[in-house]
């Protein structure tokens, strides 16, 4: 004998017909990941230019909770007054309110202290929120800096791993010798970095060498194999300094136009145990766009500290070149 289930929508007719916001709410939720709606506009990037206490949060689409929402201009935001004495930080959020019945942008004012915290956010039944910037209000502050906000978007998007967002992205405008993310939000399951890179070493190709929280102990054990032409071969370092994550193609031509490719999965970045990852590279000799390697690896990282900060540089000191560019995505 067949049995209904508890709650079932939407249909024409019957129990299911009935769709009240919770039912909506109940399974639209599952359509995207709560989060910035990925698309052409500023995805509600939250700036200050010293023009007072308040801050501008951009143009963007969201979905909280199967609720969609949209910022058609940019607003301006209030910042109350400064603590005489001590700083604080306030929280920029988007808020869906399921009383009220709307999405609303608004400030978190935090608690002044000598070493200050942002606000915790509210996802309950009534409200849900998300962060969209940390607001550093110093001591007698009459205006608030560029300076003193800090990006804490969470984005959806989707790519062939399933849900996902971009965390950030660097596109060099002048040679660096270093690349970095810090203050990763712990809210996924894994990470994943996608790197094409030009090196400034013009005799030979590079390895990305990674490190995390700026810890450079012997802590990162590396088992690899690798493929050029006919040639295959394996290595291992146990005992390692840093990890390497991918290659970056030499300039050995002058031109920049021959970019790696390269790609690294962070399993369970955010959990308090040891850290398994999976590196996969391969780049090109510039001016010939023929696959000089190939190489996959396995490493461990011997720590137990969820992962927040990743520094990527080149093995012999080069520096990534002009039109290099490095996403972090945050995955599941």
């Amino acid at each position: 004998m067949a049995t209904t289930l508890d709650v079932y929508a939407p249909f024409d007719a019957g129990p299911g017909a009935n769709v009240m916001e919770s039912t909506w709410r109940g399974f639209a939720k599952y359509m995207l990941e709560t989060g910035i709606i990925r698309n052409g506009d500023d995805h509600f990037k939250v700036i200050a230019d010293s023009t007072g206490m308040q801050v501008k949060v951009g143009t963007g689409h969201c979905w909280i909770q199967g609720h969609w929402g949209e910022n058609a201009a940019q607003k301006t935001l209030p910042i109350v007054a400064s603590d005489p004495t001590n700083p604080r930080d306030d929280l920029v959020v988007l808020r869906a309110d399921f009383v009220n019945n709307q999405i609303v942008l608004d400030v978190k004012t935090g608690t002044p202290a000598a070493s200050p915290t942002e606000p915790a956010l509210t996802q309950s039944t009534s409200l849900w929120e998300i962060r969209l910037a940390r607001v550093r209000v110093a001591a007698n502050a009459v205006t608030i800096t560029a300076a003193n906000v800090t990006d804490r978007r969470e984005r959806y998007t989707s790519n062939e791993y399933g849900p996902g967002a971009l965390i950030a992205e660097v596109i060099p405008t002048a040679s660096t010798t270093s690349i970095v993310f810090d203050n990763i939000p712990q809210t996924f399951r894994h990470l994943q970095i996608v790197a094409s890179v030009l090196s400034s070493n013009t005799t030979a190709n590079q390895a990305i060498w990674c490190r995390f929280n700026d810890i450079a102990t012997a802590s990162y054990d590396l088992q690899w194999t690798s493929a050029r032409a006919a040639s295959v071969t394996a290595g291992e370092i146990d005992g390692a300094t840093r990890v390497e994550v991918g290659h970056a193609s030499s300039n050995d031509s002058g031109g920049d136009v021959n970019l790696s490719s390269s790609e690294c999965l962070i399993p369970n970045y955010s959990r308090t145990q040891r850290h398994n990852t999976l590196s996969r590279s391969s780049f090109t000799t510039p001016g010939g766009g023929t696959l000089t390697c190939w190489s996959s690896a396995g490493w461990l990282w011997g720590s137990s500290s969820p992962i927040a900060k990743i520094t990527l540089t080149l093995a012999d000191g080069s520096s990534f070149k002009v039109g290099s560019q490095v996403s972090l995505y945050g995955l599941g």
